[in-house]
């Protein structure tokens, strides 16, 4: 995989030829843990919340957040 360490500003990447490497469906296979921040724009009325959603709220990556309204 690649990182980029905030304070060298390289990317160093590894690779492991000799390994037979198999992850399952669904396995991890790395993990972001510097935190990060997604920004949705929606138009009024566009999208329906799941009601059971909460601020500081931890989601898994796929996880339904809500639903789009259909405006035909």
């Amino acid at each position: 995989g690649e990182v980029t360490p905030p304070t060298a500003r390289q990317i160093q990447t590894w690779t492991y030829p000799e390994a037979n490497i198999q992850l399952g469906r669904g396995a991890e296979m790395g993990r972001f843990n510097m935190g990060s921040t997604i920004i949705m724009l929606f138009g009024p009325d566009a999208l329906a919340w799941r009601q059971s959603l909460q601020p500081g709220q931890i989601m898994r990556m796929g996880e339904q957040i809500g639903q789009i309204n259909d405006r035909r």
